[in-house]
């Protein structure tokens, strides 16, 4: 037979076990929304004042760049076409997830 003390500690063991397989899957919704920019490249310099912008967003609500928003497929992909002021351009993503956060990323590039 299993003693009480056995019992118990086979009891803390799994009961600590689901808290850490719980923390573990609540990572991203602690983390709040994660925005990847491919395109453009910080500092890039362009010849033409069209370019496209593409990335990848996680956990996000709401995505927009400079204020506009934008919509990612099933997987999390973005991708838009951008008219650049001639010179220094800051274009800014921001994401915002359904609790509140919000991550926010600059892009600086050029337009010859």
């Amino acid at each position: 037979m299993i003693g009480k003390r056995t019992k118990w500690i086979v009891v803390g063991i799994g009961v600590i076990a689901i808290m850490a397989y719980a923390a573990y899957e609540a990572r991203s919704v602690i983390a709040g929304p994660a925005l990847t920019i491919e395109k453009p490249r910080d500092g890039e310099v362009f010849s033409e004042p069209l370019i496209v912008i593409a990335g990848r967003a996680k956990n996000t609500a709401q995505l927009s760049i400079n204020g506009r928003q934008i919509f990612t497929d099933e997987k999390g992909n973005f991708s838009d076409a951008l008219l650049l002021g001639r010179g220094h351009t800051i274009i800014e993503f921001w994401a915002e997830d359904k609790f509140g956060k919000v991550r926010v990323k600059h892009r600086e590039v050029v337009l010859k």
